[in-house]
């Protein structure tokens, strides 16, 4: 590194004096070797500051400390806020080494407004260090401002740029944390008042208030886990699913198996799929096999599971894109076993991952359908603030391509305690019983993946 340190502070200043006035930014693109592990540098970091994602069965990872530059929205008008400021952003960013679109982590809360003070209800930053890959294709990204252009401040900009170029590649070799031991979170016996809500639920349902409403609770526990073997024991066991840890103060972390949405300029197509319908996994194969047969051929289920399917084809629709839907089969997790539909949509869409994030979520899988009967119902009667509990977590870059996956399988990390979430979905055959059971599932399962004891 030392070798190619020296060619970069050689060669930037000249490069940094020739950005334009207006830009304000400067942001330096290198390739990476092969075989690096985003999450040694997350362990290496602060985790306060840090922004970690990856999906491991495809090779696609982000991980970023630090912030060089970063933007908070609140309101109905959170996404279109957050992607005008990327569009200003790529205007002023001058690009050195590698001509490639930086990359953003960003968030937002599941409802437009939320008493979350660390997170706020939306949240893009650009990282000061960052590691990206795509496949066989990895990069290093650093960060920094530009002010003055003249000789000094240009060898000081370049200085600043390659150390940050040395701390995250020393941050790279870290030794990897153990993934904690199982454990289990204490949840109780029996939640009156969730039972309660849900018969509500169902009671607006009959009512023909709305068709299907997802309801949300939390549990606190006194203990806080290493973020490290925390991040290490999710995609152990989910593989599938996307990885992600938000640092601001506190830690939200998860581990989601539900792809909103993924969208490509460059190929004009977004993916996205509709997951709604759960059972448990078995204790044998042919357990597990029946349980699956059970889940396909279940008309609740099913109906649930359609609401999904037609929101997004429909939300794609409306954008003028040609979307289809794949048949339905089986998404097999570590506990549970979800209903699963791939949808991909077509077409010209020049606002890029942000709009179409906007223009989807919620879905059915997280706030109900209608989704404006089934949303005001929650803000009245749920009672928890879900934060950014079901809301759409991901990362883009300036040029507006991206991902976000909504946030499940998740928990909220503080100083002191830990608070897991989980919903279920409630439909006219709904079981207060049965969806209290469900519910307890999702957080004892969290609480074992994430080594709570």
């Amino acid at each position: 590194m030392d070798d190619v340190s020296s060619t970069l502070v050689e060669s930037l200043p000249r490069s940094i004096q020739a950005a334009p006035p207006s830009h304000s930014l400067a942001v330096l693109t290198v390739r990476a070797e092969p075989g690096i592990d985003p999450l040694a540098i997350a362990a290496g970091a602060d985790h306060q500051d840090t922004f970690f994602w990856q999906l491991p069965s495809s090779g696609r990872s982000f991980v970023g400390i630090g912030q060089a530059w970063e933007k908070t929205a609140t309101g109905s008008k959170r996404f279109e806020k957050l992607d005008d400021a990327r569009r200003r952003l790529r205007d002023t960013t001058h690009l050195l080494g590698e001509q490639i679109s930086p990359t953003l982590g960003a968030g937002f809360s599941f409802a437009d407004e939320s008493d979350w003070n660390a997170l706020p209800p939306a949240l893009a930053r650009l990282p000061r260090l960052a590691y990206i890959s795509h496949g066989e294709d990895a990069y290093w990204q650093v960060a920094t401002e530009i002010d003055h252009r003249g000789p000094s401040s240009a060898d000081r900009i370049a200085r600043d740029l390659t150390s940050n170029l040395n701390a995250i590649m020393t941050m790279a070799a870290t030794p990897l944390p153990e993934p904690v031991a199982i454990g289990e979170v204490p949840t109780p016996d029996d939640d009156p008042s969730y039972r309660k809500l849900v018969a509500m639920g169902v009671k607006s349902i009959h009512r023909g208030e709305f068709d299907k409403v997802v309801l949300a609770r939390s549990v606190d526990t006194p203990s806080t886990p290493a973020l490290g073997p925390l991040l290490a024991r999710l995609r152990l066991q989910h593989p599938e699913a996307a990885t992600f840890a938000i640092g601001n103060g506190v830690v939200f972390c998860g581990a989601s198996p539900e792809l909103l949405v993924r969208w490509s300029h460059a190929s004009g197509t977004a993916r996205s799929a509709a997951l709604a319908g759960t059972v448990r996994r078995g204790a044998t194969a042919e357990d597990d096999a029946a349980l699956g047969s059970e889940l396909i051929h279940d008309p609740k289920q099913r109906a649930e599971h359609q609401f999904v399917v037609d929101h997004l084809l429909d939300r794609f629709s409306s954008a003028g894109m040609a979307a289809e839907a794949s048949d339905t089969d089986l998404m097999k997790l570590s506990s549970v076993q979800h209903l699963r539909t791939a949808i991909v949509a077509t077409g010209s869409h020049e606002d890029g991952v942000l709009a179409l994030a906007d223009r989807l979520h919620p879905t059915p899988a997280v706030g109900g359908t209608p989704d404006t009967s089934a949303l005001d119902f929650i803000n009245r009667h749920e009672g928890l603030d879900r934060g950014w509990y079901a809301g759409p977590v991901g990362m883009l870059n300036l040029d507006g391509d991206g991902e976000f996956w909504v946030a499940l399988r998740c928990a909220l990390l503080e100083k002191d305690h830990t608070t897991l979430f989980a919903g279920a979905g409630i439909v006219a055959g709904s079981d207060p019983d049965s969806e209290l059971d469900e519910t307890t599932l999702k957080l004892q399962n969290l609480g074992a993946l994430i080594g709570l004891t």
